[in-house]
C-alpha cells in the first residue's frame, strides 16, 4: 500500500484529504506544517510527500533544499499544492516535483493521478446508483438531503463540507436536520454512519443532541445508527414541521414580539407566552382576531418567543398551505451550500462533471516555448491528451483534425501565421467542437477585436499560471458547449 505523506496548513481540509485518500486505499499520514512534516517525514520516509507550495516557517522551496541534505527522503517525490509560473515549474522539476496540482483539490482527480503514479490499476467503475445530495442553509442552520448509496467517498466530502461550514461560521453548536427519504442498504454500515457524523469530533464545538436531527423511514440507517454509542442521542423526528422547530426552539434565546406588530391571520414556528407563562398562541395557527382583542382589552404590551422571529416567521401573504408545503415555504429562503463557498476547497461538482466528459480527449498546443507548454500540461493532462508542435511545422492536417477539442496558440508566433491558423481551424470546426485559446504577453484592442471576429473564443494574457489557464479553459469550454 502506498504510504503518502500530507503537508497542509489547512487542518480542515488535509483531515479530508486523509480520509477520502484512505478510502481509496492509501496509507496516509498528516502535518499541519512543513516543518513538523519534515521532521515526520524523516523519521518515517513515505513513498511520496503532497504538500503546498506556500506555508509559514518553511516554504515548499525551503523543504526541498532540506529534503535533499537528509539522505532518507532525497529520493522521495512531491506532488506540489499551488499557483504555479512557468519559471517555477522548470524550477520544480529539476528538484523531484512530479505534479503540480491546484489548492482547489479535486480529490477524484487527485486519487487517480496517485493510481497512475504508482502504477496502481485504476478501480472498475461503479455500477450502483450514487450518494445524491443538497445542502442548503439559513444563518447557522443547515438542512441536509441524502439518497442512494451511502458510498464512503462521497459521505466523506459531505462531511468536510458541514466541517467547513461550521469552522467559516464559527458555529459552536451546530443545528442540522438529515432529511433521508431512501437508501440502498449495501454500504449502511457503522463505518460509514459514523464517517457522515465525524464534524460532531471537531475539537471547537460543543454539540446539543436535540440540535442533530434525523428525518427518515430507512430502517436499516436508523438501525445501524442506533447500535452507535456516541449517536444514540442524535435526535430521530417524525416530519419536517417536528425537525425544524427543536432545531429553532431556543429557551435560552427570549425575543419579544410588540402586540402592536401582530395581524389576525399572522403565524409562528413555535409558541407565543404571555407574561405570566402561558401559551398564548399557539405553533402554526393564527393569532386571530379574539386574541388580539384579548390583548387589548388586558392591555398587555408584548409576548415572549423563544428563537428568533425575524428568521421563523411565517408570512400569510405568501404562505398558503393549500399551494405551497411548509417545507417548499421554509427552504425558499435558504441558500445551498456548495463547494465554491469554501476558499482551498473542492472542485463545483459541475466542473468535476463537465472536466470529467473531457477526460481522454485531445488538446492540441501550438507555440515556441517549451516552458509555456509544460505550464499548460501541468495544468490540464489530468484530463486531456496534450499533443505540442512547434510553429513552422506542416500544421495543417493537424488543424483540420476534428478529434482537438481544444487548440492553443501563443501569440508570440507572427501574426499573420496566426490568422492563417485561425482560418483553417474555423474552415472545418465550430466553437461547438473545437475552442480556440490563445495566449498574448501583451495586446492592443485592435488586435482583440480582429482574433476574436477570426474565430478565436478566449484569450489568457500575462502573467500565465497553472489556475489561471485551468479556469479559462473551463469557461471557455462551457461557453462554447452551454453546459
Amino acid at each position: 500500500m502506498p504510504r503518502i505523506h500530507i503537508a497542509h496548513p489547512d487542518v480542515l481540509l488535509s483531515r479530508f484529504l486523509a480520509d477520502y485518500l484512505s478510502i481509496k486505499g492509501f496509507q496516509v499520514t498528516v502535518s499541519n506544517s512543513h516543518v513538523h512534516a519534515y521532521t515526520m517525514c524523516a523519521k518515517d520516509p513515505p513513498h511520496l510527500i503532497l504538500m503546498t507550495k506556500e506555508a509559514p516557517l518553511l516554504d515548499a522551496v525551503g523543504f526541498i533544499i532540506k529534503k535533499e541534505h537528509t539522505r532518507v527522503i532525497e529520493e522521495v517525490p512531491v506532488f506540489l499544492m499551488g499557483d504555479f509560473k512557468p519559471k517555477e515549474i522548470e524550477y520544480f522539476k529539476k528538484h523531484q516535483v512530479e505534479a503540480f496540482l491546484s489548492m482547489r483539490i479535486n480529490p477524484a482527480a487527485l486519487a487517480e493521478r496517485l493510481y497512475q503514479f504508482f502504477r496502481v490499476p485504476l478501480p472498475s467503475p461503479q455500477r450502483r446508483t450514487p450518494m445524491l445530495m443538497d445542502i442548503h442553509a439559513k444563518s447557522n442552520l443547515l438542512i441536509v438531503q441524502l439518497e442512494g448509496n451511502l458510498e464512503p467517498d462521497k459521505t466523506s466530502e459531505l462531511q468536510y463540507l458541514i466541517a467547513r461550514f461550521i469552522d467559516q461560521k464559527a458555529i459552536r453548536t451546530p443545528r442540522i436536520m438529515f432529511i433521508i427519504p431512501s437508501m440502498y442498504p449495501d454500504l449502511i454500515n457503522a463505518e460509514n454512519v459514523r464517517r457522515l457524523f465525524s464534524f460532531l469530533q471537531l475539537p471547537n464545538i460543543k454539540p446539543k443532541p436535540d440540535k442533530i436531527v434525523v428525518l427518515s423511514k430507512v430502517k436499516a440507517f436508523l438501525s445501524v445508527l442506533d447500535s452507535i454509542p456516541e449517536l444514540k442521542e442524535v435526535q430521530r423526528v417524525a416530519d419536517y414541521y417536528e425537525g425544524y422547530r427543536s432545531l429553532i426552539a431556543d429557551f435560552n434565546v427570549k425575543t419579544s414580539v410588540p402586540t402592536v406588530a401582530l395581524k389576525p391571520d399572522s403565524r409562528f414556528f413555535l409558541d407565543l407566552y404571555a407574561p405570566d407563562g402561558s401559551v398564548l398562541v399557539k405553533a402554526m395557527q393564527e393569532v386571530g382576531q379574539a386574541t388580539l382583542d384579548l390583548l387589548a382589552s388586558s392591555g398587555i404590551q408584548s409576548l415572549t418567543y423563544y428563537g428568533d422571529p425575524s428568521a421563523d416567521r411565517i408570512n400569510a401573504d405568501d404562505y398558503n398551505p393549500q399551494e405551497t408545503s411548509l417545507f417548499e415555504y421554509i427552504t425558499k429562503d435558504f441558500t445551498p451550500v456548495a463547494a465554491e463557498l469554501f476558499d482551498n476547497d473542492l472542485l463545483s461538482e459541475k466542473q468535476n462533471l463537465f472536466f470529467s466528459r473531457m477526460r481522454g480527449k485531445h488538446l492540441l498546443f501550438v507555440s515556441l516555448d517549451p516552458g509555456l507548454y509544460l505550464l499548460v500540461q501541468q495544468a490540464l493532462s489530468v484530463y486531456f491528451e496534450i499533443e505540442n508542435v512547434r510553429a513552422g511545422e506542416n500544421l495543417r492536417p493537424m488543424l483540420e483534425d476534428p478529434k482537438y477539442v481544444v487548440m492553443f496558440v501563443d501569440l508570440a508566433i507572427p501574426k499573420d501565421t496566426v490568422f492563417k491558423m485561425l482560418h483553417t481551424i474555423r474552415s472545418t470546426a465550430s466553437r461547438r467542437k473545437t475552442t480556440i485559446v490563445l495566449l498574448a504577453r501583451t495586446l492592443n484592442k485592435d488586435d482583440l477585436v480582429a482574433y476574436r471576429s477570426s474565430g478565436t473564443d478566449h484569450v489568457i494574457l500575462a502573467p500565465f499560471t497553472t489556475d489561471k489557464i485551468f479556469n479559462k479553459v473551463y469557461s471557455a469550454m462551457t461557453l462554447d458547449r452551454g453546459a
